[in-house]
């Protein structure tokens, strides 16, 4: 199959009425969570944003304040809980409170509409939880410091959540739509509340003791360990991106990199990207020339994550060259994605 057969092949399973109402059902639940689901709120501050050794695979940093939503139990007390941090360190203790959910639809809830957090701490010592006045979750986080604003804004609302899903092709050829578990729900934003997307989160890191984030591309560790047995043909990955973008492109993730699995990524306008990868890519080389790349612009700001990000024009200048070595590995593929059909 040529390249063109390969498009057109991916264009014709997304036009399936079946894939584009599953797909368009998914989109619509951007923002909120399931009550499996971890929800982490990170916010990067100006003077505490440079990342030491970023050659270095192991590397990583913490946000200057976090926050981490927990609807999931995490024992028999600590369930229903958010756990705040702020002016953090590495081993920063965190300060819990409860909260409540107000509405819940199909099983899913809106972290900036639904949840209501206690005004008043959970005392872990004395195994006791103080009712105090529940607030809205946005007002709660910016009465603790955090850049969020009183609406969503299309461009950058940080309590955007991303929405994803897996075409497959069953055993019978039927084209249908599986839901694993493949990433963790993460945001990061600056001190002024835009959104800095780096990528997914893989979770490659216990949620209960910290936010980490670690500086390298997602491995897709958890695709390989899905698709090691053949009930099924993985076809496609799509996703939302968090805000509004004509390349679509993580600063430090990149797409799927495996000739079994394309990616699709759409933004809130409805603007889609599809990558496909392409036959006999050397993928290694592939990952060399991003660290590459990355680690000389990176350089170039002190290696500072801020400085980077607010210097528009370095972070275009790195993103259009990001995207020309994508472009050498991938058959790349925009078009619009109608979020109305579901």
């Amino acid at each position: 199959m040529d390249n063109h057969d390969k498009v057109n092949h991916i264009l014709e399973i997304l036009a399936l009425d079946s894939i584009r109402e599953a797909i368009a059902n998914d989109l619509k639940n951007i923002g909120k969570i399931a009550p499996n689901e971890v929800w982490k709120l990170g916010t990067i501050k100006p003077g505490k944003d440079k990342i030491w050794k970023p050659e270095y695979a192991g590397s990583y940093f913490v946000p200057s304040r976090m926050a981490m939503l927990n609807p999931r139990p995490q024992s028999r007390f600590l369930h229903n809980t958010i756990t705040i941090a702020t002016e953090t360190t590495q081993w920063t203790r965190s300060t819990a409170y409860d909260f409540k959910i107000v509405h819940k639809e199909n099983n899913l809830v809106s972290i900036r509409d639904d949840v209501v957090i206690n005004n008043n701490k959970l005392s872990l010592f004395l195994m006791r939880r103080r009712v105090g006045e529940f607030v809205p979750l946005p007002q709660f986080l910016r009465d603790k410091g955090f850049p969020v604003g009183e609406k969503g804004i299309q461009k950058d609302d940080p309590f955007s959540t991303v929405a994803n899903g897996v075409i497959v092709q069953r055993t019978q050829g039927n084209m249908s739509v599986i839901h694993p578990k493949l990433l963790a729900q993460r945001t990061l934003i600056d001190d002024e509340g835009k959104i800095i997307y780096l990528g997914i989160d893989e979770e490659t890191v216990p949620r209960k003791t910290i936010f980490v984030i670690r500086m390298r591309a997602a491995e897709f560790e958890n695709f390989h360990q899905l698709f090691s047995h053949q009930r099924y043909k993985p076809i496609l990955w799509y996703h939302s991106f968090p805000t509004v973008s004509d390349r679509m492109l993580a600063i430090w993730d990149a797409p799927l990199t495996s000739n079994l699995l394309s990616e699709l990524v759409i933004d809130p306008r409805g603007k889609a990207r599809l990558f496909i990868p392409k036959e006999k890519a050397n993928w290694q080389e592939f990952m060399n020339s991003l660290l590459r790349l990355w680690l000389t612009i990176f350089a170039s700001k002190g290696n500072e994550l801020l400085a980077f990000f607010k210097d528009k024009d370095c972070l275009n200048d790195y993103l259009e060259k990001k995207e020309k070595i994508l472009r050498a590995y991938y058959l790349i593929e925009d078009f619009m994605f109608d979020l109305k059909k579901g």
